[in-house]
């Protein structure tokens, strides 16, 4: 990668510059979903049928909170940092706020009623892999729940990720994410508040069959 390429790390604004924030996240989505489709429990043929205010209300929706990394070079950094619109948006991952105690994603994890959290759709182009960026978005995610309040102590941050993406799986397993169970594609799209993509048949292996793997952190405050 060019040595002359920095990496800006940010949490997208849902009042300011809405339009364009959603247009260069839905190429980034789109592109994720071409270049990883074993990854995500969406498709492509769904989210290319989005409308402008579909990709606009998952970014301003009040339950999600989406962090980018940016690519920036070094010659354009003036300009980018003067128009607040860098280059090329390399890298995103989403968060989903605590689920209350009705929801029914509690059910991932009987008996546990602390607050949780879901990260998902970890994505960084494939030209920019190796560089560890990654893991600093998922660091990004760590510090907003961090700082996001000072009670309770510890927070649960979970995510589901396709049991055979050993890549994926090695990277959280680093970062101190645990193995909990495996899970269907069905509990993953209820987790991850993504419920309206399910059919009213859900019998096909593609949805009973247990492809993924949950994982949880615990997010430790000062």
């Amino acid at each position: 990668m060019d040595c002359n390429t920095d990496f800006n790390f940010f949490r997208i604004s849902k009042t300011k510059n809405v339009a364009t924030s959603a247009r260069k996240y839905r190429d980034l989505r789109l592109q994720a979903l071409q270049a990883s489709p074993a990854s995500f429990s969406s498709t492509y043929e769904t989210e290319v049928a989005f409308t402008d205010d579909e990709w606009m209300g998952t970014l301003t929706s009040p339950g999600r909170e989406t962090f980018i990394c940016a690519a920036i070079t070094r010659q354009d950094q003036n300009v980018q940092q003067f128009s607040g619109d860098p280059a090329k948006w390399v890298g995103q991952v989403t968060l989903r706020a605590p689920s209350s105690p009705e929801c029914s994603e509690k059910n991932m994890d009987p008996g546990n009623d602390s607050e949780r959290w879901q990260m998902l759709s970890l994505f960084t182009c494939p030209e920019y892999r190796g560089q560890g960026l990654g893991k600093r978005l998922c660091q990004e995610v760590v510090d907003f729940i961090r700082g996001y309040r000072d009670q309770p102590k510890v927070a649960e941050l979970s995510l589901i990720v396709k049991a055979h993406n050993t890549a994926a799986v090695r990277l959280y397993e680093r970062l101190g994410f645990l193995h909990v169970r495996r899970c269907t594609l069905v509990e993953a799209l209820i987790a991850n508040g993504e419920s309206h993509l399910l059919p009213a048949d859900r019998s096909a292996p593609k949805y009973t069959d247990l492809s993924g793997l949950l994982m949880k952190f615990s997010v430790l405050r000062p």
